[in-house]
């Protein structure tokens, strides 16, 4: 644990720089993955990304994934399976938003309840940066 009480599993940052799966190859071991797709539920692509993932990596024996799709896929549902440590991999297909500005401010679009709004657009809220960040 660091001083702010968070368990450092990984560097987010240094997996990020690749842009590639960097899962150190462990026979055995069972990875978890959190699949989040597609919240807004405007992206076809991002279902159809989903069910590749699925496809590819669920039948693997040391895989599992659970995924978070569609409206469910909502700030406190998915801060929630973060912050439960049990995942090795976040694979995210929806929309992102990056605030040049203000990088803090950058995140990934999810979902809310009915009635909120972000950015002029309904029902949508986001995950910034720095509250992933803080979960890693």
């Amino acid at each position: 644990m660091d001083r702010f009480g968070v368990r450092q599993k990984r560097r987010w940052s240094e997996n990020c720089r690749t842009g590639y799966p960097t899962i150190p190859a462990r026979r055995g071991v069972l990875r978890k993955i959190l699949l989040v797709a597609n919240p807004t539920s405007d992206l076809t692509g991002a279902g159809k990304e989903a069910e590749e993932v699925q496809d590819k990596l669920g039948a693997r024996d040391d895989v599992r994934i659970v995924s978070i799709v569609g409206r469910d896929a909502t700030v406190d549902r998915v801060m929630g399976a973060l912050r439960s440590g049990e995942f090795d991999v976040l694979h995210y297909a929806g929309h992102a938003l990056f605030d040049e500005a203000q990088p803090a401010e950058s995140g990934l679009t999810l979902a809310c309840p009915p009635g909120c709004w972000f950015e002029g657009r309904p029902n949508t809220s986001l995950l910034t940066a720095p509250s992933i960040w803080m979960l890693l």
